[in-house]
């Protein structure tokens, strides 16, 4: 008994000497257990609270096994959460490069547009001043400023807009062009390569001959006239079917501009 008793006072010790604040319900228990003054009650109690310690013991290492696996859940879960919101930010950083590229893009296209309109309505000017009337003597000074400023547009920016670029061109050399024929009425070489046809000798000789122009007048000079006239007409038209082409250049690229402004 005395053994027994022993027995129980060392654990009884070791244990009070272990026990730390996670135990401070049983440190009640074993302080109360030293207090029995049978021995064999003694025993018997410092066993129990020793079961109840290790009992306690083992929920506390569940409870923190537990708590260690919920921890790791937790940490796995906010560092995919982490890395999903990475990846988001990622892509929406992407996008929103992608949308400003579009958005200068864009915006560089519209300024092309605005360029090509302005230069367009310098051309359309001089469309506007031939078709209500314009002398030879004048004709140079109305197509001179126009055709620089056409003729920088190209060097600057013919890549910009090729099709509206070609037929700007085109419309500009057709006023050129014009104004060379022009001049073979009053600068060109000798009129006698042109013979006028026989309706026109008479209209010339009966109705103008004496009243509009001299009547020692060549007749064949205001033949020549009929036929350069024509051309320069005809140099005219096609001019403004290349300015219409121009502005359906630039109403197409509007098109294209708006349609993927749109997406």
């Amino acid at each position: 008994m005395e053994k027994v008793a022993i027995k129980g006072a060392l654990i009884g010790l070791l244990l009070l000497s272990v026990v730390s604040s996670t135990y401070a319900s049983s440190l009640t228990g074993l302080q109360e257990c030293q207090a029995i003054k049978n021995a064999a009650k003694k025993a018997d109690c410092f066993d129990r609270q020793t079961k109840k310690m290790m009992q306690e013991e083992n929920d506390r290492k569940q409870k923190e096994e537990v708590a260690r696996i919920e921890a790791e859940k937790i940490a796995a879960e906010e560092k995919k959460l982490a890395s999903e919101r990475k990846e988001k930010e990622a892509l929406a950083k992407i996008e929103a490069e992608k949308i400003a590229a579009e958005e200068k893009r864009i915006a560089s296209e519209r300024k092309k547009i605005e360029k090509a309109q302005k230069i367009l309505q310098v051309v359309r000017r001089v469309q506007t001043r031939v078709g209500t009337g314009v002398s030879y003597r004048d004709y140079s000074g109305v197509i001179s400023d126009p055709k620089f400023e056409v003729q920088s547009y190209l060097r600057e920016s013919s890549d910009e807009m090729p099709e509206f670029s070609k037929s700007l061109s085109t419309a500009m050399d057709f006023y050129d062009v014009a104004g060379t024929i022009w001049a073979f009425q009053f600068e060109g070489p000798s009129v006698s390569r042109v013979t006028c046809e026989p309706s026109q000798e008479r209209f010339i000789s009966s109705v103008l001959k004496g009243v509009f122009i001299p009547k020692d007048s060549d007749v064949n000079r205001y033949c020549m006239g009929f036929v350069i006239n024509a051309a320069v007409r005809a140099s005219w038209t096609k001019a403004s079917e290349s300015i219409e082409a121009s502005d359906r250049a630039i109403k197409k690229k509007n098109q294209e501009i708006n349609r993927d402004q749109m997406k």
